[in-house]
C-alpha cells in the first residue's frame, strides 16, 4: 500500500456528490415505475419464490461486500492507494458488490421497466464514478496506481486472488466513522427484501396498476 500526495480531494468530493445525487434521482425514477409496470412473475408461484431467494442472496452478499470494503477504504480514499482485502479481486470492489445488490433487486421485483431503469442507471453513473475516481488516483499516485491497474482488473474479480483477499489483515487504521456509516447502509439494504415483497403484495392484491 502506497500513501498519496497532494491528492485532489475536493474534485474527489464532487463527483462523488454528483454520482449519489444521480443514482438517487435515478432509482426514485426506478421505483416509482413499480407503481404503474405490471410483475414479469406472479406472486405467490414457485418461480416467483425461488427467483426471490436468489434475490435476497445476492442483496445479502452485495451488503456485506460493500461493509468489507468500507473497512478497507473508509476514510483512507483521499489519503492512501488502497490495494489489499477485497482491493486485491478488482480495482473497485465496492462497485461491484453493488452491482450485486441491484441484480437482487430486480430479481425480488421482476418489472422490466423497472430492470431497465435500475441497470441503466447503474451502469450510466457507476461508470461515469470509475474514469472519473481512476484519473484522480492516477494523477496521485503515479506509477504505483499503473502497477495496481497491471496486476488488478478494473471490475471484474482475479478468482485467483480470493484466498489473499480473505487473509489479508490491511484494516488496522479504519475509520471508525465510515464504518459505523457502512454498518447502517449494510442493515438498510437488507431490509430492501420487505419493501420488495411489500410491493409484490400490494400488486397481486389488485391495489396497484396492473395488480392482480
Amino acid at each position: 500500500m502506497s500513501s498519496s500526495p497532494n491528492a485532489s480531494a475536493s474534485q474527489l468530493t464532487f463527483l462523488r456528490n454528483i454520482r449519489t445525487r444521480s443514482i438517487q434521482i435515478g432509482y426514485l425514477a426506478a421505483l416509482a415505475s413499480l407503481l404503474f409496470t405490471p410483475m414479469l412473475i406472479p406472486a405467490d408461484t414457485v418461480g416467483q419464490r425461488v427467483i426471490g431467494v436468489l434475490g435476497y442472496i445476492l442483496i445479502a452478499m452485495g451488503a456485506l461486500g460493500r461493509m468489507w470494503c468500507t473497512v478497507y477504504i473508509g476514510g483512507r480514499k483521499k489519503q492512501t492507494l488502497v490495494t489489499e482485502g477485497p482491493y486485491t479481486l478488482c480495482r473497485n470492489p465496492l462497485y461491484l458488490f453493488s452491482t450485486f445488490i441491484v441484480f437482487g433487486v430486480i430479481g425480488m421485483l421482476p418489472s422490466l421497466v423497472f430492470a431497465i431503469i435500475a441497470v441503466a442507471c447503474f451502469v450510466l453513473f457507476h461508470a461515469f464514478a470509475i474514469i472519473g475516481e481512476e484519473r484522480l488516483l492516477a494523477a496521485n499516485f503515479g506509477s504505483d496506481f499503473t502497477d495496481y491497474c497491471e496486476r488488478t482488473p478494473r471490475f471484474i474479480p482475479r478468482i485467483d486472488a480470493v484466498r489473499a483477499a480473505f487473509k489479508d489483515e490491511g484494516f488496522g487504521d479504519f475509520s471508525r466513522r465510515h464504518v459505523s456509516r457502512g454498518l447502517i447502509d449494510t442493515l438498510a439494504f437488507l431490509l430492501i427484501p420487505l419493501l420488495a415483497e411489500l410491493v409484490v403484495r400490494l400488486h397481486a392484491s389488485g391495489k396497484l396498476p396492473f395488480g392482480g
